[in-house]
């Protein structure tokens, strides 16, 4: 399965095309908006996602609600771009002239050749993401079909850390609109987030995810891209504030011995070989072991603030007072989301290369003499 996404912030809409979907997968536009809400209702975001109504409109490779195997097109319109006068759409996309420290402004400017950076910004912005959401969502949807579940939580706001070991059972029955892991500090957290957002200021943190389900033999040692943890790094890295990735308890782990820090059998285990412990995070030799599969994302603070630095106008070849943008608190929640969505899109695209990718029914099949054959 391979994807592209296109589309602007404050374009007419943001657009997916997936391709490699197996026929007889049932879509329902519903869920996808329903994610697509996940990631845009909740705690720390600016008023510009109030705006958008994120409907969904799939255009290609739905029949009667079943997927066909053809190329799936979804499009996202920006509710904020048919809403607005042509005047107000106009002011909203005027020139930027001055690039912003921390965003791709200067250095898109300079790799392109633009004289200002709306261009860039318009590309580079968090906004795209709202895609891959959509693209998660149906990779949900069939990783349901395998009793794959994903859970994700904030464990970290600044300098708020959470007391609380978090595990998928926990992760999952987490508040969306901000999904603390330490009740006793969530308070705490909202208050500084309403504090900053006074102030006209961002804060960043990590933030925790997990696939609970995934059987053991998905990803490859054989070469270095088919590694599993590679893959979902990868991906990960790839969302616009995070800075870092850990698969697993890693950061933990590299405190203790070797022998303290293997993932031992379960002396009773029978099926699917079960560990004492997950340090590993699910993951062992870039092959899946059958545990949960847990990454944490290290999140920068947005650098958008009314703190801003001054920026450099590539015209006059001085700083200058970048324009100030509608910019959220944090992205610490929509980051939750994004990440189970692009570890969906990772894990089923490892079940589709392994089990096959043509129909539901046929994977189903190929998947059950695999599950009968580790258990032999």
């Amino acid at each position: 399965m391979r994807f592209l996404t296109s589309g602007d912030s404050h374009g007419a809409s943001i657009t997916a095309i997936v391709e490699g979907v197996p026929a007889g997968l049932p879509i329902e536009k519903e869920y996808i908006k329903k994610e697509l809400l996940r990631r845009n209702k909740c705690a720390g975001r600016s008023q510009r996602m109030a705006l958008e109504k994120e409907e969904v409109v799939i255009l290609s490779g739905l029949r009667k609600g079943l997927s066909t195997g053809a190329p799936i097109t979804i499009m996202i319109p920006n509710s904020e771009f048919y809403d607005l006068s042509e005047a107000q759409i106009l002011q909203i996309q005027n020139d930027l002239p001055v690039s912003r420290p921390g965003h791709a402004d200067l250095n898109g400017m300079l790799k392109f050749g633009f004289k200002e950076a709306r261009n860039v910004a318009e590309r580079a912005s968090a906004r795209e993401t709202a895609a891959r959401v959509a693209i998660g969502a149906i990779a949900k949807i069939f990783l349901k079909e395998f009793n794959i579940s994903f859970a994700s939580a904030i464990i970290q706001v600044g300098e708020i850390k959470s007391s609380k070991k978090i595990t998928f059972e926990k992760a999952s029955k987490l508040d969306a609109y901000f999904p603390f892991s330490d009740k006793n500090r969530k308070k705490a957290v909202l208050n500084l987030l309403e504090n900053f957002k006074e102030r006209g200021e961002t804060v960043g943190g990590k933030v925790w995810a997990s696939a609970k389900g995934v059987v053991p033999g998905i990803g490859s040692y054989t070469n270095w891209d088919t590694r599993l943890d590679a893959q979902i790094a990868y991906h990960l890295m790839s969302i616009p504030s995070v800075k870092g990735v850990l698969i697993g308890d890693i950061e933990n782990a590299v405190s203790l011995k070797g022998s303290a820090a293997q993932d031992q059998f379960a002396d009773s285990s029978k099926i699917f070989y079960k560990r004492k412990t997950n340090l590993a995070g699910g993951i062992e030799g870039g092959v899946s072991n059958g545990e949960d599969i847990v990454a944490t994302c290290f999140v920068k603070p947005i650098p958008s603030s009314k703190f801003s630095k001054k920026g450099l106008n590539l015209q006059t070849k001085k700083k200058q007072a970048p324009q100030i943008t509608r910019a959220d608190t944090t992205s610490l929640a929509p980051v939750a989301v994004i990440c189970e969505s692009l570890m969906a899109i990772v894990i089923m695209q490892n079940y589709l290369e392994k089990f096959g990718s043509d129909s539901v029914d046929d994977i189903k099949n190929n998947f059950s003499i695999y599950q009968k054959r580790l258990r032999k």
